[in-house]
């Protein structure tokens, strides 16, 4: 037994989701970075919940976990990934600031399932020198 705890967790897929239009995506750029906000339908969000058994006891109110997963891409292309973890984001290249990604992991937000759910997200261009 390695002592890491199991997680249940439901895998969303941004581009598929975009694809499918199970979703909307509206970008901005900021200086440096681009904003880029996705909405999906409460529906779609509590069909996907009740799919899975760990959830199906859910109620208003009650805590919920987000973390991203990240693919390393240069140039256009894939160079590994996905990551699924704080540590193997962190671990995946030499970052000039890991600290950055904490953001994107373990964000704790409460259940609403009437509501439309909204994400937030975050490029930047890469500076060297």
């Amino acid at each position: 037994m390695s002592g890491k705890k199991e997680v249940e967790y439901i895998q969303l897929d941004l581009e598929q989701m975009l694809k499918e239009k199970k979703m909307t995506k509206t970008s901005k750029s900021e200086g440096t970075k681009t904003r880029t906000i996705y909405e999906m339908e409460a529906k779609y969000i509590q069909d996907i919940l009740k799919a899975r058994d760990i959830f199906k006891d859910i109620k208003e109110g009650d805590p919920v976990f987000f973390s991203a997963y990240f693919n390393v891409t240069s140039g256009g292309k894939k160079k590994s990934g996905p990551h699924y973890s704080l540590e193997e984001i962190r671990d995946a290249e030499w970052w000039k600031d890991k600290s950055g990604f904490r953001q994107y992991f373990d964000q704790k937000v409460y259940f609403y399932g009437t509501l439309k759910v909204t994400a937030e997200r975050y490029d930047s261009t890469r500076v060297d020198g």
